[in-house]
């Protein structure tokens, strides 16, 4: 079973699809969900740090939930948001991931409101 196709409890999340700048090691600062694709295995997210320029936008990367729970463990909560669902990423001063902020909605939400869409 390849990274991409690891199962974590009989579930298989597919590829997650990030920036260079997160795959490095920078914060999430935002993330949407599109129609998965199936033919490549995509799952619909793409996860950006906020900071990418133009040049960042064409070094795409692709990474299994084994990266993601490395780089941005709460995407596993909000995994099964419906597509279409636009969050920023909220922080305290110290960098901690503290919440979400539903961008189509402007204002900030629970995980639980975001899985109803």
């Amino acid at each position: 079973m390849g990274i991409f196709k690891r199962k974590e409890r009989g579930r298989d999340y597919g590829i997650f699809i990030l920036t260079e700048r997160v795959n490095s090691g920078e914060p999430v600062r935002f993330c949407w969900r599109q129609e998965p694709d199936d033919e490549v295995g995509t799952n619909g997210w793409s996860l950006f740090s906020g900071n990418e320029s133009e040049e960042d936008m064409g070094s795409l990367v692709m990474v299994g939930i084994m990266d993601i729970e490395r780089l941005a463990p709460t995407m596993k909560d909000v995994f099964d948001a419906p597509v279409g669902t636009e969050l920023g990423w909220l922080y305290d001063d110290a960098g901690n991931h503290i919440g979400f902020h539903d961008m189509a909605k402007d204002k900030d939400v629970t995980v639980e409101e975001i899985l109803r869409g």
